[in-house]
């Protein structure tokens, strides 16, 4: 019987030890509400804390004699995990006013307090302090309790199409699927609206670089997000720029081209040369004299320079606020075979005059191409919207003309880089501030990837946050590093933002901070691993002895 007894307890061990191993080591997270607790003299009296006009009474922090109020600032609690501090409750009498940061340094140096609504702080970091105001002499506060919850990841959202990789084809199926419980609702951002996910679509994307995000949310408030980057490069068409793909003399004439030889070409500024003079052909026989000049195919300079064909690149992301300047490079491409000769652009439309290119004249030899640069200006009493304006490179001979739309868009976040620090030999930290501006809580979802000087893609990350409404903070993400590309201290850091309500995208330059040296144990890891870890040590050790138990017995 003492026997059956050792092999229960043996076995409830390691039912103990996989239960907590799956739950630290897998997908699953140990999600649910906790809570921080200050009730005695050591909780409140915690590091980092300070009191002002305060002491303790031996059961609750009062206002010092002769003091009309004060000030209790906590210490720092979380463990470098980032979390949603979620509410505040107190027990004490009096009047009290209460604030409270977030932030992502252990000593919370990196922000400030600010207000919050303790029902429902909606803050979103590492780390947290408050700050409690006693506004009376007669206040008393007993206990302070912090609710905080690790959002679930059980959610797996994955786009099934587009793929990430370049096409050809501008109508692309949307195939998106969602896995995990108490699923709420699907939605996507395409050409600058979030749209809600129903069922397989399909959808037509310019020619271009696109990037695609999805986010799913549940019933319990757990959100999570997926992107897809994909480039559309349609092939050629009859047109004005491609005259020779028109197959027909009806095409070619509506390319504005002229039918020859069963052929389309672009048409001269002169008179088109018809059939019987395209090609002058003079008898050199021995009756002809040494005056005589045999010419073959011969094309006047002006009916060659104007045959090339000129193609004006795009403008992407032509997206400012009121009172800002964008600069932006214009390409125009020779794809003709002759030289294009003095190439200027100009500006037209009822926006014209918020347009300007620097004033240039180049050449272009046949298949290159010329950069022209310009900047984008818009005063503070423009209106957010869409503004259009045509811009047009002329050569010597020939020209060609596109329309372009700026976007004037209010910023509804704002975002910078605070750091881009080197971990460990693998790991890479990025430390980013977020402040809501438009007032209303967003759902944020970012994306980052940090390139070398050579482009090549070192690192690649996505985070997601509710940010509440006029709120702000620093947060932080870890991303792993490809080892197999090379990363200097100097390198950029491309980061996509997106939420209900506005989307950007920035690239900057940054300096990465160096590794931490010294000798390291469980390197990456935070506080929630070290206790785990003391967990499953502890039940293996009495997993250890039950065995010997069972060994005695026999």
């Amino acid at each position: 019987m003492e026997m059956n007894k050792s092999i229960f307890y043996f076995a409830l061990a390691v039912v103990a030890l996989a239960v907590v191993a799956v739950f630290q080591f897998s997908s699953v997270g140990l999600t649910g509400f906790s809570v921080f607790e200050q009730g005695d003299i050591e909780s409140f009296n915690m590091t980092g804390s300070s009191w002002t006009n305060l002491s303790w009474s031996g059961s609750a922090i009062i206002v010092e004699t002769n003091q009309t109020s004060g000030e209790y600032i906590s210490g720092v609690f979380g463990d470098g995990v980032s979390v949603n501090w979620d509410n505040l409750t107190y027990v004490g009498d009096g009047d009290f006013s209460f604030e409270a940061t977030t932030c992502s340094e252990s000593d919370c140096s990196d922000a400030s307090f600010t207000s919050v609504d303790i029902n429902e702080m909606g803050l979103t970091g590492e780390y947290f302090q408050h700050k409690v105001l006693f506004n009376t002499n007669v206040s008393e506060l007993t206990s302070v309790s912090i609710q905080y919850f690790v959002e679930s990841t059980s959610l797996v959202i994955t786009i099934n199409s587009p793929l990430e990789e370049n096409s050809s084809e501008g109508t692309q199926i949307l195939n998106i699927s969602v896995s995990g419980d108490n699923l709420d609702a699907i939605w996507y951002n395409w050409d600058g609206n979030n749209l809600t996910y129903t069922s397989v679509a399909n959808i037509e994307f310019g020619e271009g670089s696109h990037t695609l995000v999805a986010w799913a949310n549940d019933t319990l408030g757990n959100l999570n997000f997926t992107s897809v980057s994909f480039i559309i490069a349609l092939p050629p068409a009859c047109g004005v720029d491609n005259p020779e793909l028109c197959e027909d003399e009806t095409s070619c004439a509506n390319a504005s081209g002229y039918w020859y030889n069963l052929s389309c070409h672009a048409i001269a500024d002169s008179d088109v040369v018809d059939e019987e003079e395209e090609e002058t052909i003079i008898d050199t026989t021995l009756e002809s004299s040494e005056d005589d000049v045999a010419v073959i195919n011969q094309i006047s300079p002006e009916t060659q320079e104007s045959s090339n064909s000129l193609v004006l690149g795009e403008l992407n992301d032509l997206k400012l606020g009121s009172g800002e300047v964008i600069d932006f490079s214009l390409t125009a491409r020779n794809d003709g075979e002759g030289f294009m000769f003095q190439c200027s652009p100009s500006v037209s439309g009822d926006n014209s005059e918020r347009v300007s290119f620097e004033e240039v004249s180049n050449n272009i030899n046949p298949a290159e191409e010329s950069i022209f640069r310009g900047n984008i200006s818009v005063p503070e009493d423009v209106a957010e919207g869409s503004y259009e304006f045509s811009v047009s490179v002329q050569c010597s001979g020939t020209s060609a003309s596109k329309d372009f739309t700026f976007v004037v868009e209010e910023e509804k976040i704002e975002f910078s880089v605070v750091s881009v620090e080197k971990i460990s030999d693998e790991e890479v930290k990025i430390t980013y501030f977020l402040k809501e501006l438009s007032g209303t809580d967003q759902n944020v979802s970012l994306g980052f990837s940090l390139l070398n000087a050579e482009e090549e893609t070192v690192a690649e990350i996505s985070d997601a946050r509710l940010i509440a409404a006029n709120s702000e903070g620093n947060f932080g993400v870890i991303a792993l590093m490809n080892l197999s590309r090379v990363l200097e201290e100097d390198a950029s850091l491309v980061v996509n933002l997106n939420s209900e309500i506005y989307s950007g995208s920035i690239v900057e330059p940054v300096t990465i901070g160096a590794a931490i040296g010294g000798f390291a144990i469980f390197g990456g890891y935070g506080t929630g691993t070290f206790v785990v870890f003391a967990v499953v040590l502890a039940i293996l050790v009495v997993a250890f002895f039950i065995v010997r138990k069972i060994r005695t017995t026999k």
